[in-house]
């Protein structure tokens, strides 16, 4: 903490900045420490105050309402060239740092600022000073620059390095040191190519050549990307900053230096994700849709819109319901709201979706509710084509529709067995003829039903030779009825026999009356 002296003079220093609440805490802190205080808010006023007065030190701010800082930080210098300007700022790349100390800034501190950091700063500010003395001669000014900004660039956290027009290396910071595994000693005095792949160094010479007959480069100024060597020869990938400046000693060039191997890492990471996503989303055989709680598409992956004839980007933006068979929009409404309203749930249901070109498929969609970055409440849906599943369903409908219609007109009966030849199901109105009821012998063999252990027995062989993979049709008189019947093995989806199926229909009324020795032998044909 600055002593008090009735003898000298309280330090006077000048506080720059337009945010109020910064300011009040800087006037605070310093008024604390001794120091006289005052605070202005634009450049313009900051100008009028140092052509007012002296100031032991000036703490500026570079975003200002009314011009840039680096425009105030000139205009100051060129009116008391000693005064010690610290520039405390948010703007904390390295390239605006040093191109405040190279307009003669004392030091540069970020925001939020260390208050032991700034103390500091400040005291050897104030402390090395000498008076503000206008006659002070531009080379004594200018030496004090070069100690501050050689002071910034040995303490800087990336990489610095300055050569000449030739692309000689005269000197690198501590951070240049570490990156690339080398000494200054084993630096200084080498070629920048030392430091590059082979690939570059050709490009890299015609450079130095265009700049040197023409002052023209295609990087100055810019950030690059390339790789850079350590002196292990391995590569790592950099990004690379480069500005100029001409003295009376000749050309010279600095480069400030970054590692990104982390940041490239991470890039291909992403790379690897999104390619990863979509896999999963664009390419993944199923329908996806988010849409918004009006019904309006979000999103839709590639394979949803080719598989309804669409480019992606005419459906994003449009109703959901323009895909949706018009019968059937009513419906999908109530699916949609019921979704919004059970939050967490997956809700499933079937409809018909149109496509592009007016053809109409039947899909099976399961939707819940997921949320956006803004926590907006999105429907996410997973659409299934199950338009085979339903023209499988409907001709089984029809065929079943068929059957009944047989079985409920015709005296017919409709029997299963399994392999042991035991009845798993009996149907049909002919069943009253044999005065059985639905199902009634379901668990009895064969066997035990015609009351034969005989192989041979007309109906036990023909649903042996079934089970054996045979269609059998042939003729049964029983009970003093005849039957038309045919039986066929009964297979399962992955085409196994798993027993019989057969089917009787009764033909007594066009049948002649049998010989005694047929009743119950019947006669049998392979078809």
């Amino acid at each position: 903490m600055i002593v008090d002296d009735p003898l000298l003079p309280h330090p006077a220093v000048l506080i720059v900045d337009d945010d109020p609440d910064i300011a009040a805490g800087l006037i605070d802190l310093l008024e604390h420490d001794g120091y006289e205080v005052q605070s202005v808010q634009t450049g313009r006023e900051a100008i009028a105050r140092v052509s007012e007065r002296s100031f032991a030190a000036v703490l500026l701010d570079l975003g200002l309402p009314d011009c840039d800082g680096s425009e105030v930080l000139t205009a100051i210098l060129s009116m008391v060239p000693t005064l010690p300007v610290i520039v405390l700022t948010a703007y904390s790349t390295l390239e605006r740092s040093v191109a405040s100390l190279g307009q003669g800034a004392f030091a540069f501190l970020a925001k939020p600022y260390n208050r032991e950091e700034l103390r500091s700063v400040l005291r050897r500010a104030v402390g090395g000073r000498t008076p503000p003395l206008r006659g002070r001669t531009q080379d004594q000014a200018r030496t004090a620059e070069e100690e501050r900004f050689r002071s910034v660039v040995q303490q800087a956290t990336d990489a610095i390095i300055l050569a000449n027009a030739r692309g000689i290396i005269l000197s690198c910071n501590p951070a240049a040191q570490r990156l690339f595994g080398r000494t200054e000693p084993q630096m200084t005095g080498q070629p920048l190519t030392m430091l590059m792949p082979a690939r570059y160094r050709e490009a890299h010479q015609r450079g130095l050549d265009r700049f040197a007959a023409s002052g023209e480069s295609r990087i100055l100024g810019k950030t690059v990307e390339m790789h850079a060597l350590r002196q292990d020869e391995s590569e790592f990938p950099i990004e690379l900053t480069l500005t100029t400046w001409t003295s009376q000693q000749g050309t010279f060039f600095c480069g400030i230096i970054r590692d990104i191997t982390l940041r490239k890492r991470a890039e291909e990471a992403l790379q690897l994700s999104e390619e990863r996503y979509r896999v999963l989303y664009d390419d993944n055989p199923s329908m996806y849709f988010t849409v918004d709680p009006e019904g309006l598409v979000q999103s839709v992956n590639r394979f949803g819109a080719d598989q309804l004839g669409y480019a992606v980007s005419e459906l994003i933006g449009q109703p959901v319901f323009t895909v949706v068979h018009e019968e059937d929009r009513a419906s999908i409404r109530r699916h949609l709201a019921s979704c919004l309203a059970l939050d967490g749930h997956v809700l499933t249901w079937e409809f018909r979706k149109v496509r592009k070109d007016g053809t109409v498929i039947w899909v099976k969609e399961r939707a819940r509710v997921v949320r956006d970055h803004a926590d907006r409440p999105l429907i996410m849906i997973v659409c299934e084509d199950i338009s085979e599943r339903k023209q499988a369903q409907d001709a089984l409908h029809h065929r079943e529709q068929g059957l009944h219609l047989l079985l409920d007109k015709v005296p017919g009966i409709l029997w299963t067995t399994d392999r042991d030849l035991r009845f798993t199901s009996s149907l049909g109105t002919g069943l009253t003829l044999l005065r059985h009821r639905p199902n009634e012998v379901v668990g009895t063999t064969l066997y035990d039903y015609f009351d034969s252990r005989d192989d041979s027995f007309p109906a036990i062989a023909a649903h042996r030779r079934a089970i054996a993979g045979e269609s059998i049709t042939y003729e049964q008189d029983w009970m003093g009825l005849t039957f038309h019947t045919h039986v066929e093995p009964l297979r399962n989806d992955a085409g196994q026999i798993i027993g019989t199926i057969g089917i009787a229909i009764e033909r007594t009324p066009y049948q002649r009356k049998p010989a005694p020795d047929q009743t119950r032998e019947g006669r049998l044909e392979s078809t």
